[in-house]
Protein backbone atom coordinates (compact mmCIF):
# COMPACT_ATOMS: atom_id res chain seq x y z
CA UNK A 1 0.00 0.00 0.00
CA UNK A 2 1.44 3.30 -0.71
CA UNK A 3 4.26 3.52 -2.81
CA UNK A 4 5.40 0.55 -4.76
CA UNK A 5 8.50 1.31 -7.93
CA UNK A 6 7.95 -0.45 -10.98
CA UNK A 7 10.20 -2.20 -13.85
CA UNK A 8 13.36 -0.19 -15.16
CA UNK A 9 12.40 0.91 -18.84
CA UNK A 10 14.97 0.62 -21.33
CA UNK A 11 14.87 3.58 -23.54
CA UNK A 12 16.44 5.39 -26.36
CA UNK A 13 18.56 7.43 -24.75
CA UNK A 14 19.99 9.05 -21.82
CA UNK A 15 21.43 5.76 -20.29
CA UNK A 16 22.99 7.86 -16.92
CA UNK A 17 19.61 8.77 -15.77
CA UNK A 18 17.37 5.72 -15.20
CA UNK A 19 13.88 5.54 -15.76
CA UNK A 20 10.95 3.54 -13.94
CA UNK A 21 7.49 3.00 -13.57
CA UNK A 22 6.58 4.47 -10.04
CA UNK A 23 3.02 3.40 -8.75
CA UNK A 24 1.07 5.06 -6.00
CA UNK A 25 -1.79 2.93 -4.64
CA UNK A 26 -3.51 4.72 -1.53
CA UNK A 27 -1.05 6.62 -0.91
CA UNK A 28 -1.81 9.27 1.70
CA UNK A 29 -0.09 12.51 2.13
CA UNK A 30 0.20 13.77 5.93
CA UNK A 31 -1.32 17.07 5.80
CA UNK A 32 2.33 18.57 6.99
CA UNK A 33 4.12 17.58 4.11
CA UNK A 34 1.87 18.90 1.63
CA UNK A 35 3.23 21.32 -0.94
CA UNK A 36 0.66 24.15 -1.28
CA UNK A 37 -3.00 23.86 -1.03
CA UNK A 38 -5.13 20.48 -1.48
CA UNK A 39 -5.49 20.46 -5.26
CA UNK A 40 -3.07 22.79 -6.30
CA UNK A 41 -0.96 20.50 -7.23
CA UNK A 42 -1.06 20.51 -11.50
CA UNK A 43 -1.18 24.27 -11.17
CA UNK A 44 1.51 24.47 -9.27
CA UNK A 45 3.92 21.79 -11.58
CA UNK A 46 2.87 23.47 -14.90
CA UNK A 47 4.04 27.01 -13.45
CA UNK A 48 7.68 25.05 -12.86
CA UNK A 49 7.35 23.56 -16.37
CA UNK A 50 9.20 26.41 -18.33
CA UNK A 51 12.05 26.03 -15.39
CA UNK A 52 12.06 22.66 -16.63
CA UNK A 53 12.28 23.70 -20.36
CA UNK A 54 14.32 26.36 -19.57
CA UNK A 55 16.60 23.38 -18.31
CA UNK A 56 16.35 21.12 -21.24
CA UNK A 57 17.33 24.17 -23.77
CA UNK A 58 20.67 24.71 -21.66
CA UNK A 59 21.57 20.99 -21.83
CA UNK A 60 20.86 21.15 -25.60
CA UNK A 61 23.00 23.85 -26.28
CA UNK A 62 25.82 22.66 -24.24
CA UNK A 63 25.27 19.07 -25.97
CA UNK A 64 25.37 21.24 -29.32
CA UNK A 65 28.50 22.66 -28.29
CA UNK A 66 30.11 19.98 -27.70
CA UNK A 67 29.48 18.14 -30.55
CA UNK A 68 30.38 20.75 -32.61
CA UNK A 69 34.19 20.83 -31.17
CA UNK A 70 34.22 17.27 -30.98
CA UNK A 71 33.72 17.64 -34.80
CA UNK A 72 36.04 20.22 -35.54
CA UNK A 73 38.42 18.55 -33.49
CA UNK A 74 38.02 15.23 -35.85
CA UNK A 75 37.94 17.11 -39.14
CA UNK A 76 40.92 18.46 -38.74
CA UNK A 77 42.76 15.90 -36.99
CA UNK A 78 41.53 12.97 -39.63
CA UNK A 79 43.32 12.93 -43.69
CA UNK A 80 42.02 12.07 -46.58
CA UNK A 81 44.68 12.41 -49.58
CA UNK A 82 47.40 13.79 -46.88
CA UNK A 83 45.12 16.72 -46.06
CA UNK A 84 42.71 16.96 -42.87
CA UNK A 85 39.00 17.23 -44.01
CA UNK A 86 38.95 20.46 -42.06
CA UNK A 87 40.44 21.78 -45.73
CA UNK A 88 37.23 20.86 -47.68
CA UNK A 89 34.83 23.82 -49.09
CA UNK A 90 32.15 21.48 -48.15
CA UNK A 91 33.14 20.28 -44.60
CA UNK A 92 33.97 23.80 -44.07
CA UNK A 93 30.40 25.47 -44.94
CA UNK A 94 28.88 22.54 -42.87
CA UNK A 95 31.26 23.86 -40.10
CA UNK A 96 30.17 27.52 -40.52
CA UNK A 97 26.51 26.55 -40.70
CA UNK A 98 26.34 24.65 -37.66
CA UNK A 99 28.34 26.98 -35.55
CA UNK A 100 26.14 29.85 -36.92
CA UNK A 101 23.09 27.60 -35.13
CA UNK A 102 24.77 26.70 -32.27
CA UNK A 103 25.83 30.50 -31.79
CA UNK A 104 22.09 31.84 -32.26
CA UNK A 105 20.85 29.28 -29.59
CA UNK A 106 23.68 30.38 -27.47
CA UNK A 107 22.63 33.85 -27.85
CA UNK A 108 18.92 33.39 -27.08
CA UNK A 109 19.47 30.98 -24.18
CA UNK A 110 21.62 33.27 -21.99
CA UNK A 111 18.98 36.26 -22.65
CA UNK A 112 15.99 33.86 -21.49
CA UNK A 113 18.31 32.50 -18.36
CA UNK A 114 19.44 36.42 -17.59
CA UNK A 115 15.10 36.99 -18.37
CA UNK A 116 14.84 34.06 -15.65
CA UNK A 117 17.16 35.20 -13.21
CA UNK A 118 14.86 38.41 -13.10
CA UNK A 119 11.64 37.16 -12.57
CA UNK A 120 10.46 37.97 -16.11
CA UNK A 121 7.32 36.00 -17.58
CA UNK A 122 9.63 33.87 -20.26
CA UNK A 123 7.01 31.45 -21.65
CA UNK A 124 6.39 32.33 -24.78
CA UNK A 125 10.01 32.55 -25.53
CA UNK A 126 10.89 29.19 -23.01
CA UNK A 127 8.77 27.66 -25.30
CA UNK A 128 10.26 28.74 -28.65
CA UNK A 129 13.49 28.10 -27.22
CA UNK A 130 12.48 24.38 -26.51
CA UNK A 131 10.97 23.71 -29.80
CA UNK A 132 13.70 25.69 -31.95
CA UNK A 133 16.59 24.61 -29.99
CA UNK A 134 15.94 21.27 -29.19
CA UNK A 135 15.58 20.80 -32.92
CA UNK A 136 19.02 22.75 -34.00
CA UNK A 137 20.95 20.11 -32.00
CA UNK A 138 19.15 16.95 -33.83
CA UNK A 139 20.26 18.90 -36.74
CA UNK A 140 23.67 19.45 -35.20
CA UNK A 141 24.04 15.68 -34.39
CA UNK A 142 22.89 14.56 -37.47
CA UNK A 143 25.03 17.01 -40.26
CA UNK A 144 28.44 15.76 -37.97
CA UNK A 145 27.34 11.94 -38.41
CA UNK A 146 27.68 12.47 -42.04
CA UNK A 147 30.70 14.21 -42.03
CA UNK A 148 32.15 11.14 -40.27
CA UNK A 149 31.18 9.21 -42.35
CA UNK A 150 31.83 4.94 -41.54
CA UNK A 151 33.26 6.06 -38.18
CA UNK A 152 29.73 7.87 -37.18
CA UNK A 153 28.61 4.60 -37.45
CA UNK A 154 30.51 2.82 -34.57
CA UNK A 155 29.33 2.83 -31.45
CA UNK A 156 32.62 3.72 -29.87
CA UNK A 157 32.16 7.44 -31.66
CA UNK A 158 31.33 10.07 -29.15
CA UNK A 159 28.39 11.24 -31.71
CA UNK A 160 26.66 7.93 -31.70
CA UNK A 161 25.89 8.37 -27.98
CA UNK A 162 25.30 12.13 -28.28
CA UNK A 163 22.79 11.52 -31.33
CA UNK A 164 20.38 8.97 -29.16
CA UNK A 165 20.43 11.51 -25.95
CA UNK A 166 19.54 14.67 -28.33
CA UNK A 167 16.39 12.05 -29.95
CA UNK A 168 14.50 12.46 -27.22
CA UNK A 169 14.78 16.63 -26.40
CA UNK A 170 11.64 17.09 -29.13
CA UNK A 171 9.79 14.78 -26.71
CA UNK A 172 10.10 15.29 -23.23
CA UNK A 173 9.31 18.59 -20.88
CA UNK A 174 6.61 19.17 -23.67
CA UNK A 175 6.45 17.87 -26.84
CA UNK A 176 7.71 20.43 -29.67
CA UNK A 177 4.30 20.71 -31.30
CA UNK A 178 2.83 21.40 -27.56
CA UNK A 179 5.55 24.54 -27.62
CA UNK A 180 4.21 25.32 -30.79
CA UNK A 181 0.54 25.76 -29.18
CA UNK A 182 1.03 27.30 -26.22
CA UNK A 183 3.44 30.08 -28.65
CA UNK A 184 0.19 30.46 -30.98
CA UNK A 185 -2.23 30.64 -27.82
CA UNK A 186 -0.17 33.41 -25.95
CA UNK A 187 0.31 35.20 -29.10
CA UNK A 188 -3.29 35.12 -30.34
CA UNK A 189 -2.60 33.65 -33.70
Amino acid sequence: MGFKRGRRLDKLGYHSQNTAELFFSNCRVPKANRLGKKGAGFPMMMKKLQQERLNVVITAIFIADRILEWTIDYCQKFRVGGQPISKSQAVQFAIVEMSTEVKMGKTFTEKLVADHIEGRDIVIETSMAKYWITEMVNRVADRSLELLGDYGTLEDCYIVRAKRDVRVMPIFAGTNEIMKQIVAKFTSI
